[in-house]
């Protein structure tokens, strides 16, 4: 199976915590992964830091005009109470602040996985209907 490159958003306020992901995350995937740019039209991953409840709604937003985003939430422990949004949002993981960097890379690993699992079975179907044409 080949491996998908997916590029990630990174939305957090912070620019030392911004820095630190980064960091991560290209010393871990430097060939699978790269970080998106502003106009880049196609986003695998979103990681959005939650630090208010209007973040919640900007979520949303995100969802609806990106539907095949895959959203991270990165949550304040003073915004626990807001989980159930999570749930009703069905976001693809959420991680409690602060962020250890083991639990980050297995997330981003396991969203990875199914990201190139289901271009590949996208791809299986398409060549399956050349073939019956």
């Amino acid at each position: 199976m080949e491996s998908t490159v997916c590029s990630i958003k990174l939305f957090v306020k912070n620019q030392l915590e911004y820095e630190e992901l980064e960091e991560w995350i290209t010393e871990e995937f430097m060939a699978n992964m790269i970080l998106a740019e502003e106009a880049q039209p196609q986003i695998h991953i979103a990681i959005y830091e939650v630090s208010t409840w209007l973040d919640w709604v900007k979520i949303h937003r995100i969802q609806k005009r990106h539907t095949g985003f895959r959203i991270i939430a990165l949550l304040k422990p003073s915004l626990l109470s807001t989980l159930p949004l999570a749930l009703e949002l069905k976001l693809s993981s959420i991680l409690v602040k602060p962020i250890k960097k083991h639990k980050l890379i297995r997330t981003l690993k396991q969203i990875s996985r199914e990201i190139s699992y289901s271009e590949e079975s996208i791809r299986h179907v398409d060549e399956s209907e050349k073939e019956l044409i």
